[in-house]
């Protein structure tokens, strides 16, 4: 993959994470449009694990595992 396409995982993931961010405010605990706390911890900790990966491949790391990397002989 190029890195225009690593760039924009790793944009998706801050957008992710960030929504999380924004959503964290509308926690209340009598409201009956709450968001619950365990969807704002799932979009912050997705959205950071996205953008983790998108990193890692704008680095060229995840040419290096096998899995991914492909074998010719």
């Amino acid at each position: 993959m190029n890195n225009l396409t690593w760039s924009g995982v790793v944009i998706g993931g801050l957008l992710i994470a960030g929504f999380g961010l924004l959503s964290a405010s509308h926690l209340h605990v009598d409201g009956a449009n709450a968001v619950q706390a365990q969807d704002v911890l799932f979009l912050m900790s997705g959205g950071l694990m996205t953008s983790l990966l998108g990193t890692a491949g704008l680095l060229g790391l995840t040419g290096q595992r096998a899995s991914v990397a492909k074998r010719t002989k």
